[in-house]
């Protein structure tokens, strides 16, 4: 589980309760949107969370570890326009043609 806040400060870190693992880390606030109202809670979509997880990790989760059936292609690609060029290349083979 990644959260991500806009106004963290510092340096991003983790933080382990129970059996979960939860990531901290800061982003720029031009790549802070994406995100949908649930209950109280603004969560990513689930565009939003891989760019973030591409663009926090530096690398593409094992193709076992996606679950892409969730993904509106045409929004990843209008998200991914709003990253570095280095996360637009490492999705840009997970988006079909449209040939």
């Amino acid at each position: 589980m990644i959260i991500t806040l806009k106004g963290s400060v510092g340096l991003s870190r983790s933080l382990k309760y129970q059996d979960v693992t939860l990531e901290f880390s800061k982003i720029a606030p031009s790549l802070f949107f994406g995100f949908e109202r649930r209950g109280r809670y603004d969560l990513a979509t689930p565009e939003k969370a891989l760019l973030d997880l591409l663009y926090l990790r530096s690398e593409i989760p094992l193709a076992d570890e996606l679950e892409i059936g969730e993904i509106d292609f045409e929004r990843l690609n209008h998200f991914s326009k709003k990253f570095p060029k280095t996360v637009q290349s490492k999705i840009s083979h997970l988006i079909p043609s449209s040939n």
